[in-house]
């Protein structure tokens, strides 16, 4: 097996770039924001609060006692820390929301992960933290604002708001913040498939289930929940079946097109589930081989949010576990009717997303592999038709040997800002989005229309078939034009 030392050279060969999207200028109003293109390049007007979680990679990179590692007990590292912690609570509303794209946004993903971040720093720092006990009353608005609200469209969101409160309570020893905590793991566990996965925008997604297994791999670190590792187990049971064997995971398959794998909530899980010490074997793999998406080749947005949970992993990890091989060098059919992914393993490793009109990603050995998005077609009308999307076909057939689906296209709606909407949204969230109530709604209104897409189908209609033989596999498309 890899070492666990992939994980903290991941992150030790990105900390110049952390660095580089930190304000570091003590004399400057926006001191701490990790938010670049704010506070440097002002191609926004608001600075992202997600950006702050960065502050637990710093604080991390701090605690870390390791010859090769510059950064621990560092006092110019420390003295970042607090900025970044400063600057993070002249971001929250009074409410005790952040906002991530726009002003009065009060984004849950947002009060979520950087109330995970921000808590988790302040746990590990302790005394070494400015204004300790302000950063902590921050906290608890952000913890009394999640526990009135809620999220079901991605529920990562909602994992990340279980640990939140669950860190909050252990700052603060007030008995509310874990009710909370286990009131929203009771009602996200009764969302969960009976296949293992949480809905991601209606569909199964590997990247976001990943990030749901890191946040709850956390919480039972702390609690020991005997259900929720049940729970814990059906879900990587069934992110297995999207480990490709060339050392890729997830992509146009799954609901949100995420092909990453968040490692930690794995190694937490090693001990106590015999597949995910296969998924931990297969992320190291995928790193030492280049294959992965980590902190070394994503871009900085996600290297901001992300960059923590690779050293957690290298702090929580084992090396020499034993695992059995993936995939297994038997021939195998798997449905998971609920999600409509179909993986078939033979001579190629096929992974089919049947409910998003036939969307794939077909391995041969390790290597070359096929990653079809699907269909777009444009009219002459410059209308613009799309067949991935999550939903209801006309027909599916899945056999052993074959795969049909047929189903209508979808009009894929402009989603691109100009500078008129531009101004024009601006200028609502300013005025009436400043109510919560009416930025909420308008929020769910984007999501709904831009985002899912679902309720926009055209009369035109497909068929995509799949047919597996000895000699490989032929994959047929018929377009149906309208017909007057």
């Amino acid at each position: 097996m890899i070492s666990k030392e992939v994980y903290f050279r991941e992150v030790k060969e990105s900390m110049h770039r952390i660095l580089s999207l930190l304000n570091r200028n003590p004399s400057s109003d926006n001191y701490g924001s990790f938010d670049r293109d704010y506070w440097n390049y002002n191609s926004f007007d608001i600075s992202n609060s997600r950006k702050q979680e960065a502050v637990l990679t710093l604080a991390l990179m701090y605690s870390i006692k390791r010859g090769d590692n510059p950064y621990y007990l560092n006092d110019a590292v420390l003295q970042w820390i607090n900025a970044a912690l400063e600057f993070t609570k002249k971001l929250q509303n009074a409410d005790g929301s952040f906002d991530e794209m726009y002003p009065n946004e009060h984004s849950f993903v947002a009060t979520a992960f950087v109330s995970y971040s921000i808590s988790e720093a302040v746990l590990l720092l302790k005394g070494k933290v400015k204004n300790r006990d302000y950063a902590i009353a921050c906290l608890r608005k952000a913890g009394d604002w999640l526990l009135a609200k809620d999220e079901r469209m991605a529920l990562n969101q909602k994992c990340g708001s279980v640990m939140a409160l669950c860190n909050i309570y252990l700052l603060t020893k007030d008995k509310k913040y874990m009710e909370g905590a286990k009131n929203k793991l009771s009602g996200l566990l009764k969302m969960q498939s009976v296949e293992g996965w949480f809905p991601e925008y209606d569909g199964a997604d590997i990247g976001y289930l990943s990030l749901s297994i890191d946040y709850l791999a956390k919480y039972y670190a702390q609690t020991r929940d005997k259900i929720l590792l049940r729970h814990l187990a059906r879900a990587v049971d069934f992110i297995m079946y999207f480990l490709s064997p060339d050392y890729t995971s997830g992509g146009e398959v799954g609901s949100r097109n995420t092909a990453y794998l968040i490692p930690h909530g794995f190694e937490l899980l090693a001990g106590k589930l015999r597949n995910a010490r296969v998924v931990c074997n297969f992320i190291r793999e995928s790193i030492e081989c280049g294959k992965a998406i980590s902190p070394s080749s994503i871009d900085d947005r996600y290297l901001l949010f992300n960059g923590y949970t690779y050293l957690q992993a290298y702090i929580d990890g084992k090396d020499n576990k034993k695992c059995a091989s993936w995939p297994p060098s038997s021939g195998f059919l798997k449905y998971f009717k609920d999600s409509g992914l179909v993986i078939r393993n033979g001579k190629s490793y096929s992974i089919i997303n049947v409910k998003k009109g036939g969307v794939s990603k077909i391995v041969f050995g390790k290597g070359p592999s096929l990653s079809d998005g699907g269909i777009s077609v444009k009219l002459n009308s410059g209308e613009r038709l799309s067949s991935s999307y999550v939903g209801r076909n006309d027909k599916t057939v899945v056999e052993k040997n074959k795969i049909e689906i047929t189903r209508k296209f979808l009009r894929v709606r402009k989603t691109s800002l100009n500078p008129y909407s531009f101004a024009a949204f601006r200028a609502f969230q300013l005025t009436m989005g400043r109510i919560e109530y009416i930025s909420r709604n308008a929020r769910n209104l984007i999501r709904g229309k831009i985002i899912r897409q679902s309720d926009n189908l055209a009369g035109m209609s497909f068929s995509r078939t799949f047919e597996f033989n000895g000699e490989g596999i032929t994959i047929t498309d018929k377009i149906h034009p309208i017909r007057d």
